[in-house]
């Protein structure tokens, strides 16, 4: 093996530092003392040398020769004494060179030379010298002047505020020498302008001042701040402003001399709040209240002193018309301020203030009246503008909200539309378009304006004046929903009226579509399930039934889940129309009573209030938002469009209202298509449907919906015979449409017999079947040829399926039934 590499060398010592020099100043002036600077530090020690590279280790020998191959071998074979076979094996062959022998290992690297060491500082003398060259003064330190933090620092108009263009004064300044020396006199004190103040080029020449004495400045310091143009955005201007002191001999300054003071800059009047009631209503008068704040130490006013003028001008939407104000003081029979009108500045008016009292606040209430030309959901913009000394400092501005009134009348619209401040002019000009096309009536209900929907948020009260219970056998859509608003009772009453708790209920014409906002993805129906479910009691499960037979305790298996699944499907049979879920657990698995028997806890089980059969819509805001949205997803669509995409936002919003409305206002839809409706709808395929063609459609969904009551009921299929036999010159117009849609019946019909296939579903779809039979036989007495006609295309592809939900027709096997979050 090769031999191991020598260490490396120690690195070398490193040199000490030179100690600081030793300085003597000597000068018959001591003013020339203020142009020497000295140092006497010691020097930088030297750092010590790096220790040397260890040696490389030797290179390992090279391998020896193989060794020479064994000797040859003869054999032999012998019977007795006879050899009869003899065999010569030759040589072995040589072996392999050895292998090469190791390398040495390198050496150490040698240690670091030591560092130098650090000298003393050196000193320095000042000496100042009479005329006849002895020593008049000496010490270790020269001369240095020094200004007192604690100067005064006031206003121009001495109320305690610094305003943008105000005087500043500042007075009542020391300075102090801390040398060993005299302060020679002539030094300089004064402030100089900053970039926020501008200084009177005053300085002040300081006397001789003694070691360690102090001296005062007589001299008063003016300085103005600089002023604010007119404020770009609403809320009180506050700034800042800073200054330095400043002590100089011969052009060169002290440095202890130099005092920073920052002064908050802020106008003495200003705007404390704007108020108004943010929803008001056409003809609806509501005041508009402006607080002024005096925050100085004067009062402000016409009243007040000269250069104390305040005043303020507010400025009106078009739309709010002035109809009186009052006095600002309830308690006074002087009014606090004046209001006058400028007939050359329309929509404004002048308010000149009497008196503001200092750190004080007044109100100033003007009446206006949202008058006619108020289109619903239109922010009206009213704006106050403050002067002081006519000049303008601050603005600020609110909005008022044209919301709706809510006026019971009889009978109910045939909607009713819940809005809320989420709603804007925008998009409540797609809803009325929508309307107008649909032939409806509506009613609104603000929640914002009504503080609340199912009761009042500050009271938890119902409202004197209510929605609840009035809209059975209608539509209510609701943009944007907060659910934590509607009461589960009071959305499970819209379906059945007010006997839902009874056993059994009606199934009312109702609808009810919940347009969720924006969120992310996933099941967003769950949430909207979980709040329906809780509308009635829990489900009575007996004391002991919730639990199993297992061999050894299941604490690490969910056996529960099973047993649940098992429940659910056994209570949806017990009532075929509705669904079951669970909507919490308390698991805690344990022996109970019975040969291998463990309790699991308990669990709350709930039958959705809502039967299957209603017409129930959840439509998400996954993806790209909240299908409310309208118009946002397509830059050409406006409120004069004859041809919309049916994917749009609006498409699908028609749509689902469509299907939400009364079945007598689906059929008077599908009367109307012998009048061609402007408004058209196209699929992506080029096939073009107009609102008659969706009310086809959600004519259809409905009635095949009609079997999941799972009591055989016709009735709706009924009134479309009806209808049908009654406007029978209306319907022969459209024979194409009506077979269109009894194909389509057809079809929804077999779909619901493959989501649930029960005997009661299959009796239902049999006597509905009957009936289409019927009408088929009465077209064709008119001469129509069903084969030539295509069915309509069903909901499920119309419908973006990813957002819309029917979460009330949830059966078991969807595996929808588990809601504990």
């Amino acid at each position: 093996n090769g031999g191991d590499g020598g260490n490396g060398g120690a690195g070398g010592k490193a040199g000490n530092s030179g100690p600081g020099g030793r300085c003597l100043f000597q000068t018959y002036d001591s003013k020339l003392l203020m142009l020497v600077e000295v140092d006497c530090r010691s020097g930088t020690p030297g750092k010590g040398g790096k220790g040397g590279k260890g040696g490389t280790g030797g290179y390992g020998g090279r391998g020896g020769n193989g060794g020479s191959g064994g000797p040859g071998k003869v054999t032999t074979k012998m019977h007795g004494n006879v050899v009869y076979e003899k065999r010569v094996i030759s040589p072995g062959r040589p072996g392999n060179p050895g292998r090469q022998g190791h390398g040495g290992r390198g050496g150490s690297k040698g240690e670091n030379g030591i560092d130098g060491k650090k000298a003393k500082n050196g000193g320095i003398w000042w000496v100042l010298l009479k005329s006849d060259g002895h020593t008049a003064q000496e010490g270790g330190s020269r001369y240095n002047a020094t200004i007192h933090k604690d100067f005064l620092i006031s206003s121009g108009y001495n109320n305690g505020i610094f305003e943008p263009n105000g005087e500043i004064i500042v007075s009542k300044m020391f300075a102090s020498n801390t040398g060993s020396l005299s302060l020679p006199p002539g030094a300089l004190a004064f402030i100089p302008s900053s970039h926020s103040i501008n200084f009177k080029p005053i300085k002040f020449e300081m006397p001789e001042v003694g070691s360690k004495k102090k001296v005062a400045i007589p001299t008063v310091y003016r300085g103005r701040i600089f002023d604010q143009p007119p404020p770009n955005a609403p809320g009180p201007f506050k700034g800042s402003a800073k200054f330095q002191t400043r002590v100089e001999l011969l052009g060169r300054p002290f440095e202890e001399a130099f005092i920073t003071k920052t002064l908050t800059v802020q106008y003495p009047v200003q705007l404390a709040f704007l108020k108004c009631n943010e929803n008001a209503g056409r003809g609806e008068i509501t005041i508009l209240t402006v607080g002024v704040k005096n925050i100085s130490l004067l009062p402000y006013g016409q009243a007040a002193a000269s250069g104390r003028k305040v005043s303020m001008r507010i400025h009106l939407d078009s739309r709010l018309i002035p109809v009186g104000w009052g006095n600002g003081d309830k308690n006074s029979e002087n009014p606090a301020y004046l209001v006058a009108y400028d007939p050359k500045v329309p929509n404004s008016m002048t308010i000149e203030i009497d008196m503001i009292p200092k750190k004080s606040t007044i109100s100033i209430e003007i009446a206006v009246q949202v008058c006619t030309k108020g289109e619903l959901f239109d922010r009206l913009l009213w704006q106050a503008d403050l002067y002081l000394r006519d000049k303008l400092i601050e603005y600020n501005f609110e909005k008022i909200r044209v919301s709706p009134f809510y006026v019971p009348q009889e009978p109910p619209a045939d909607i009713l539309m819940i809005t809320h401040s989420g709603i804007n002019r925008k998009a409540f000009i797609f809803w009325q378009m929508l309307f107008q096309n649909l032939n409806v009536t509506v009613d609104f209900w603000d929640t914002d304006r009504h503080n609340g929907l199912s009761v009042d948020k500050a009271t938890q009260q119902r409202h004197g004046i209510t929605w609840v219970g009035r809209y059975t056998g209608k539509l209510i859509v609701y943009p944007l929903c907060n659910l934590q608003l509607l009461q589960p009772f009071d959305m499970a009453c819209h379906f059945t009226g007010l006997d839902l708790l009874e056993e059994t209920y009606k199934d009312l014409d109702s609808g009810m579509i919940l347009y969720l906002p924006k969120q992310g993805q996933g099941e967003n129906d769950l949430p909207v399930l979980r709040h329906i479910a809780q509308a009635k009691p829990p489900l009575d499960i007996p004391d002991g039934e919730y639990s199993g037979r297992h061999l050894s305790n299941p604490t690490k298996k969910t056996p529960y889940l099973e047993w649940e699944k098992k429940k659910v499907k056994s209570l949806e049979k017990e009532v075929k129309s509705n669904a079951v879920v669970v909507l919490t657990r308390n698991v805690k698995i344990q022996p109970a009573k019975g040969f291998f028997r463990y309790s699991y806890g308990k669990v709350d089980l709930r039958r959705i209030s809502i039967k299957r059969s209603c017409k129930f819509f959840v439509i998400d805001g996954s993806g790209d938002g909240s299908v409310v949205d309208m118009g946002s997803d397509d830059s050409c669509l406006d409120v004069q469009s004859q041809e919309v995409p049916l994917a749009s936002n609006f498409g699908q919003v028609c749509l689902s209202v469509i299907c939400g409305i009364p079945l007598q206002k689906k059929l008077a839809l599908i009367r109307s298509s012998i009048e061609r409706n402007p408004l058209q709808f196209w699929l992506p395929n080029g096939y073009h449907m107009d609102c008659s063609s969706l009310a086809m459609v959600g004519l259809s969904v409905e009635v095949a919906d009609e079997v999941y009551g799972c009591q055989m009921s016709t009735s709706r299929m009924t009134q479309f015979v009806n209808d049908f036999e009654t406007h029978s010159s209306t319907y022969q117009k459209i024979p194409d449409l009506v077979t269109q849609g009894l194909k389509l019946i057809r079809k929804e019909l077999k779909g619901r017999k493959k989501h649930i296939n029960l005997p009661d579903i299959r009796k239902g779809i049999e006597e509905i079947e009957k009936l289409v039979t019927h009408m088929e036989k009465l077209l064709v007495k008119s001469g129509i040829n069903f084969k030539k006609v295509e069915p309509l295309p069903r909901l499920s592809v119309l419908q973006d399926s990813q957002r819309w939900h029917r979460p009330h027709q949830y059966k078991a096997s969807d595996n929808h039934w588990d809601l504990f979050p």
